[in-house]
């Protein structure tokens, strides 16, 4: 089992949004902060494990932004033309 997808997203968002407030994650004791607080939040099992959720919503995250590129890197593709 991956965990609860939805509460991993929801990690990948508290992430992102602590390191935007705040200066950088230096420490895994502030990242399981992050997570402990999102957990604590939610109504989730209490006793899903925080390491695989933390790892599938920075997975989900990265995902995210890998969906992106290859939107961007297809678009940029169609404007090149053949032969320079």
């Amino acid at each position: 089992e991956d965990g609860d997808p939805i509460l991993a997203a929801r990690i990948a968002e508290a992430i992102v949004a602590r390191v935007k407030e705040q200066p950088p994650l230096r420490r895994t004791q502030q990242l399981a902060e992050v997570v402990a607080r999102v957990k604590r939040d939610s109504s989730a099992n209490l006793f899903q494990q925080p390491a695989r959720l933390t790892f599938q919503a920075i997975r989900s995250h990265l995902n995210s932004e890998f969906q992106q590129l290859d939107i961007v890197l297809d678009a940029a593709m169609e404007k090149l033309h053949f032969g320079g």
